[in-house]
């Protein structure tokens, strides 16, 4: 029993560590977008 629950917690931190990773990374290009964005806006005038 004890082996199967430390195999769930690991299984279920790795799950955990992968999705922040995808939420990180999305903001990551979404911060990237939007500097773009201003920087293209301020290139502009």
């Amino acid at each position: 029993m004890d082996h199967i629950t430390r195999e769930h917690k690991i299984h279920a931190a790795t799950y955990l560590e992968i999705e922040v990773n995808k939420v990180v990374r999305a903001r990551n290009e979404w911060s990237l977008v939007i500097k773009a964005c201003r920087w293209n806006i301020l290139n502009r005038e």
